[in-house]
């Protein structure tokens, strides 16, 4: 179709788009540069001297494992998960075991962590760097 032009001539069209080139993406190289980008950020928050002690709801979600929300937080879905990381051998192994499977005694009740760590960030993912946890249940 040829299009009008103001003193009466008719002009061409645009030649059409050309398709967009397939990218090809090497999702193993893009997992490993992301995992030795969040190694290098967790060692530099390891070394950070904002230690702060925060009290947390300790949940375990089937797909992510474990995750924290803070203890005075409502409504869980609304509130911000904050994902975990342990330096002390057996912590993360403790808080698990503890969340995955409370057993009747504490049914109806909430495992409580009173952590002391670092709170940072990974690609805007919300993290804590647990360093000492007392558990509780509430």
């Amino acid at each position: 179709m040829l299009a009008a032009t103001a003193a009466g001539q008719q002009s061409r069209p645009p030649p059409p788009v050309a398709p967009p080139v397939p990218v090809r993406v090497d999702f193993e190289e893009v997992r490993r540069q992301v995992a030795l980008e969040q190694r290098a950020a967790l060692r530099k928050a390891a070394r950070s001297q904002r230690i702060v002690t925060r009290s947390f709801s300790v949940g375990w979600e089937v797909h992510h494992g474990l995750f924290l929300v803070p203890a005075n937080a409502a409504n869980w879905l609304a509130a911000d998960w904050l994902v975990p990381d342990f330096l002390a051998p057996g912590l993360g192994d403790r808080l698990a075991a503890a969340a995955a499977s409370p057993g009747a005694a504490h049914a109806g009740q909430r495992l409580v962590c009173r952590c002391t760590g670092v709170e940072w960030s990974f690609h805007d993912q919300k993290r804590f760097l647990v360093r000492e946890a007392e558990l509780s249940w509430n």
